[in-house]
């Protein structure tokens, strides 16, 4: 489960088992959320909490798969319980490339989780919000590769860390 992007894990295993539509038409369902707990990606533990899901994931007959719709979250310090709610609707766009890797790009507010190690070896754990472009590549042998960023980026360990 580590390395993946910044909507919630459930999110993301949804959008690789939802189906491929017909060549005409492309499938659109409810994107279904539930709420976890991020550990090892700030000094504490992260509570994220869905407070609002319309997300819907749109599948087109290529493979591409269209994340849209609102999306709120309340992330939670479980150490001390500081808390930051945040609207991260996205949207954006995920691709499953020939070689087993998933390229997601994303614009808008989304929110990103990094593993310690997940942009290389000795890389620190990293939880942001990044307004704007985001071209992020999941090899199929692990990890994460950002391969552009624009816009601004909010880190939310230090948002969480109280004054």
């Amino acid at each position: 489960m580590k390395g993946l992007i910044a909507i919630p894990l459930a999110l993301v295993f949804a959008l690789l088992f939802v189906s491929v539509a017909s060549a005409d038409k492309p499938s659109r369902e409810p994107l279904p959320a539930e709420t976890f707990t991020l550990e090892d990606v700030c000094s504490f533990d992260v509570l994220v909490e869905i407070t609002t899901n319309k997300e819907f994931i749109t599948t087109f007959s290529d493979g591409r798969m269209l994340i849209t719709g609102a999306f709120k979250v309340r992330l939670t310090n479980l150490d001390s319980d500081e808390s930051l709610d945040l609207n991260i609707p996205g949207p954006g766009v995920i691709t499953e490339n020939t070689d087993g890797s998933v390229t997601v790009v994303s614009h808008g507010p989304w929110l990103i989780w990094l593993f310690p190690g997940d942009l290389g070896p000795g890389s620190p754990g990293e939880l942001f919000v990044n307004k704007g472009h985001l071209a992020q590549t999941f090899p199929a042998g692990g990890g994460v590769r950002i391969d552009k960023q624009t816009g601004s980026k909010t880190d939310i360990c230090a948002a969480l860390t109280p004054a």
